[in-house]
């Protein structure tokens, strides 16, 4: 059985129009910088918000449940895997 890895919280982060939002990172971003990654953050509808660390400033955008897990299952399925090619 394959150990799952887990996301990483980003400390000192935070999106001034969600300032209550605990963001996460994945474990394979630069851990010495805050400030080039991809944050999510889990919504109280069991949805998400995603915003980039660069643009504290910026909305972070929102998905649904659905959207999160249709997106999931595409990138575990390669569907993605051109983009970073």
């Amino acid at each position: 059985m394959v150990d799952k890895i887990r996301a990483v919280r980003v400390e000192g982060y935070r999106n001034e129009h969600t300032p209550d939002a605990e963001w996460y990172k994945s474990p394979f971003s630069n851990p010495q910088h805050v400030d080039d990654c991809v944050a999510f953050s889990p919504l109280p509808n069991g949805g998400i918000a995603i915003a980039s660390t660069r643009e504290p400033d910026r909305k972070p955008l929102t998905y649904d449940a659905g959207e999160v897990r249709a997106f999931i299952q595409g990138v575990a399925a390669g569907a993605f895997d051109g983009l970073t090619a």
